[in-house]
């Protein structure tokens, strides 16, 4: 069972029949330390772990009401997949921690990178910019720091030296921030594709603090500006502006942007001149049942005016990147544009022409009782005839805004939204994230050697994951904790180099069912195994339960990366289950039963039995279909289709171990009873209700 938890440890998935008989097949002396190596290197790896940390740095998709975006960012999936490349390159810890809350002050054009601040933007609420930041700082502080800085909002906190004032500070560290999707290469719209990202839209914006935590009470006195509690007083904290790259502030100048404008102009160029071939080619073609004749010509004329603005569009695109016209009768950027603008005026024109026209038809030929909708239609759009014969057109035309940003209320205007971006940043959350990650702060490693830590052995070496506060009783293996800690900053912070050092020790390679001597001694002077003397029983996860049926039936689809599939498994079921949709509205059935990951705060997943979880391992879709793929797959696995050697093979595959006597004579009896073929498929979902099959020992 020792190599199934190493699998399931580090990849989340167990090994093949295959995988067991290579890894027996290797010398004894190194196929331990040779199997770790191979599945740190597998891109597996970086799937299981992401979903750990997806947890403790509360992945959720957006969600809202109906189409209106409440909570998170569309997209925030790129987030994800930055998680799992992170992993598989083994970033260290601390650059992850510094792209999170800073990528974009970190690396103004490493648009890439900037997925990372989908940390930030995940915290995105649309009705209280208060509610968003106090979201912020607790998860921050709780998530890389294990303090509760939060406590301080109201009033100074009551274990630890946190003072309101220092609340506030940190609050200014991200007061300047807002979140905006950016376009991504191979997509024009940000609504289809684009990332997530925090950026300072508010460099000047002043942060006071909130008398008794109300913030309709600020005291505007004395404006605060970022700081460390006193606590921290020798921890250096040096914050500098720092002036953007245009293409950092303005995604127009990005080359790939243009790059993907023009080829959509061109699609459009392309697309009118079809249709205006379609129509012309319909207007010479007798039609005499047709009373529409005016009618035509109007959509005869829309389009052609359609065309010419798509052809003036296009050159308008070039003209922004290129000083010399393609056209030489265009002899500046802004003649295009006036070209431009005048293509759709009179596109418009046309367009509303075209449909008062067909709003007079729909008028006079409407039955009496249909008479005063269609008048009223009819008069709106001759009201916009009107308006738009006075108008002065100016320069006006489409223009394409490649990024957008998030609305900073529901009541936001869509002036103040399309309002160029700053070209500096104030390098405050760089200063705070370069803090946090320093090795000379010891609360960063701690934490994340605590999470790593409860993730390999079941138990944590300090009980409250969020919590490193005074109110927390030291943990018993303080100078465990102390020495992976100063290890895991000396080895670059290499997540990889401990997970190696973890799972070829000693201590993480214990049996929950350890002699009966040590059993009894240990058992005596450290009931609980605080010490760790053996393993905590532990069960799978839910993603891990439901990808090892998937796997061990040879169905689970390998595609990496990607957006969110629908949790209900109507598309594409078979992904692994961190591909799923994830938020308040959007839960996967199957996995809500093994205690899934609370959306909003899940530093540690509970563990609970209760009877639906029975029910949903014996009577789910899932379990029943894939039993017959498992029982397949094994009945052809290696060519001797006796009935021990199935038993014995099916033990090994879900369980990790051979059958006892007592087992094999009942699983014979049972497959000798029932009729085949159906017999060997009930065997195998019989035990995937297995204790053994959810469980690590």
């Amino acid at each position: 069972m020792l190599v199934r938890r190493l699998y399931l440890d580090l990849i989340g998935l167990p090994p093949s029949l295959e995988q067991y008989r290579e890894y027996f097949e290797m010398h004894p002396e190194d196929r331990w330390s040779r199997t770790v190596d191979s599945l740190l290197a597998s891109p597996q790896y970086g799937e299981r772990w992401a979903r750990h940390w997806m947890d403790v740095w509360r992945y959720s998709d957006w969600y809202g009401l109906d189409a209106q975006l409440r909570y998170s960012q569309k997209h925030i999936w790129h987030w994800r997949d930055w998680m799992i490349e992170s992993l598989n390159a083994d970033k260290g810890y601390d650059r992850m921690v510094t792209e999170m809350l800073a990528a974009d002050e970190l690396s103004p054009t490493d648009f890439m990178a900037h997925r990372a601040t989908g940390f930030l933007a995940r915290n995105y609420y649309l009705f209280n910019r208060t509610t968003w930041l106090d979201q912020t700082i607790e998860h921050v502080g709780k998530g890389f720091l294990g303090l509760t800085i939060h406590c301080a909002k109201c009033h100074d906190h009551k274990y630890d030296p946190i003072s309101q004032w220092n609340y506030y500070q940190f609050r200014a560290f991200f007061e300047p921030h807002q979140i905006r999707l950016d376009p991504v290469p191979g997509s024009t719209e940000v609504s289809q594709n684009g990332i997530p990202r925090a950026f300072d839209a508010h460099p000047d914006i002043q942060t006071f603090l909130h008398i008794r935590g109300e913030e309709k009470n600020p005291d505007q006195s004395r404006p605060v500006t970022p700081g460390l509690p006193e606590v921290f007083s020798s921890s250096r904290l040096e914050i500098v502006s720092q002036k953007l790259h245009p293409a950092a502030y303005n995604p127009s100048l990005r080359g790939y942007v243009h790059d993907d404008r023009m080829t959509e102009s061109q699609r459009q160029v392309f697309s009118a001149e079809q249709k205006l071939a379609e129509l012309l080619q319909r207007s010479h073609a007798p039609d005499k049942e047709s009373p529409h004749i005016t009618e035509a010509r109007f959509a005869l004329a829309l389009a052609q005016s359609e065309l010419e603005f798509r052809r003036l569009a296009w050159e308008a695109e070039k003209a922004a990147y290129f000083p010399a016209p393609a056209n030489p009768n265009m002899n500046s950027e802004s003649s295009h544009r006036q070209h431009a603008a005048d293509a759709w005026k009179s596109r418009e024109l046309s367009r509303v022409r075209l449909e008062l026209h067909q709003a007079q038809m729909a008028f006079d030929q409407a039955p009496e009782d249909k008479k005063k909708q269609t008048q009223e239609k009819l008069h709106k759009l001759e009201a916009q005839w009107a308006e738009f014969q006075v108008r002065n057109w100016g320069l006006e035309f489409p223009i394409h805004r490649p990024a957008q940003k998030a609305l900073e209320s529901p009541d936001e205007s869509e002036e103040s939204r399309r309002q160029p971006f700053p070209d500096f940043t104030t390098g405050r959350r760089l200063a705070l994230a370069r803090w946090i990650a320093s090795p000379e702060n010891p609360l960063t490693a701690r934490v994340a050697v605590n999470h790593i830590w409860l993730r390999h052995f079941g138990e944590p070496l300090v009980e409250s994951m969020s919590d490193f506060g005074r109110r927390q009783k030291a943990p018993k293996l303080q100078d465990l904790l102390d020495e992976l800690a100063q290890t895991f900053v000396h080895q670059g912070w290499s997540m990889k180099s401990l997970h190696r050092l973890i799972v070829t020790s000693d201590a993480w390679k214990r049996s929950a069912s350890p002699p009966a001597d040590q059993k009894f001694e240990n058992g005596l002077s450290d009931p609980i195994n605080a010490l760790f003397w053996k393993r905590h029983s532990t069960r799978l996860e839910s993603q891990t339960i439901r990808d090892s049926v998937l796997f061990m039936a040879g169905a689970l689809d390998p595609t990496q990366f990607g957006p969110s599939v629908p949790a209900d498994d109507s598309q594409s079921p078979h992904r692994r289950s961190l591909y799923f949709l994830h938020s308040r509205d959007d839960q996967n059935p199957f996995l809500m039963q093994f205690d899934d990951a609370d959306i909003q705060s899940c530093y540690r997943r509970e563990e609970s039995i209760i009877p639906q979880q029975a029910l949903a391992m014996a009577n789910s879709q899932l379990t029943i279909s894939m039993a017959d793929k498992i029982a397949s797959h094994l009945g052809q696995w290696d060519g001797d289709p006796s009935p021990l050697n199935f038993i014995q093979n099916s033990f090994h595959l879900l369980l990790g171990r051979n059958p006892d006597a007592e087992e094999s004579s009942a699983c014979l009896e049972f497959l000798s009873e029932i009729a085949a073929p159906r017999n060997r498929t009930l065997l195998i979902h019989s035990l995937l209700n297995h204790n053994d099959f959810i469980t690590i020992r």
